[in-house]
Order: structure tokens, then C-alpha cells, then sequence
């Protein structure tokens, strides 16, 4: 719910609003604009809810994860090249 009010209110404070929908116009020109303003604001809503997720303790991340070959991930890590 914090994450959709904190998208909501990207959107109507305007931060960056023309920049998404003139991107959207360029790469859904068929759309209406309605459309476009509605993935818009969408596409905020899921940024802020990004933006909160990445804030969650890697203590709880860590009960979520899945590790395939997790030696390969941390000998990477400690060689400080980036991991995703």
C-alpha cells in the first residue's frame, strides 16, 4: 500500500511524467493515450514497489532465495566483480 500512495504521488508531483509518456508514445504509437497514461502510471506504482523491495534486510531475503551453485556466486562476489 506505501509503495502504490509513494507511486501515486511520483505521479501526480510530475517528477519525470513527460519523459515516460513521450518514451511510451514512441514505442506504442498504435496506443491510445489513455493507455499510455495508464502503463504510465503503472510503471510507477511498480518502481516505488521496487524501490521498497530492495530496502528488505538480507536477513529476510535470505529465506526467500533459491542459490544454484552458490560457490560460483560468492567466489564472483569476493573477486568483487557484480553480481545480480
Amino acid at each position: 500500500m506505501l509503495a502504490r500512495a509513494m507511486g501515486d504521488a511520483a505521479w501526480l508531483l510530475r517528477i519525470r511524467r513527460k519523459v515516460a509518456l513521450d518514451n511510451l508514445r514512441h514505442a506504442f504509437p498504435e496506443l491510445p493515450k489513455a493507455e499510455r497514461r495508464r502503463i504510465a502510471r503503472r510503471a510507477y506504482r511498480n518502481m516505488a514497489l521496487a524501490a521498497f523491495e530492495s530496502l528488505v534486510p538480507p536477513a529476510h531475503t535470505e529465506r526467500r532465495l533459491v542459490w544454484d551453485n552458490r560457490e560460483l556466486l560468492e567466489r564472483v562476489a569476493a573477486e568483487g566483480r557484480g553480481v545480480l
